[in-house]
């Protein structure tokens, strides 16, 4: 069952739905989680030490998909762009995805239950 979460960084509170997957089920399951931003081209991901397992990689990701990235054990959220390596989609904003545009590197995200 779809998992509804919000996600906080600095001004940007933004609700969001998790899949029904086993990946976004390993995240749903151990949150709240809280990180300090990291950004990259059209994208801010936060680190997780989280045991994600991968089933459906892509090198796609439109606006607004939140995915968990393997190769950097992160949780990214997309406002634009595409992932410079495969990720695994894990759910949605249920905003405008150009909100993300004003984190910086190092403000503290949080990703929690609704």
């Amino acid at each position: 069952m779809a998992q509804k979460v919000v996600l906080r960084c600095k001004d940007v509170v933004m609700p969001a739905t998790l899949d029904d997957t086993p990946a976004a089920g390993v995240v749903a399951s151990n949150l709240p989680i809280t990180g300090l931003a990291q950004t990259r081209g059209a994208e801010v991901f936060f680190f997780v030490d989280l045991p994600v397992v991968t089933e459906s990689l892509t090198e796609e990701a439109p606006p607004g998909t939140i995915a968990y990235w393997p190769a950097g054990s992160a949780i990214c959220i997309f406002y634009g762009g595409t992932p410079v390596t495969p990720v695994e989609p894990i759910g949605k904003l249920d905003g405008d995805p150009d909100d993300w545009r004003s984190v910086i590197s190092g403000d503290e995200i949080t990703m929690e239950k609704v």
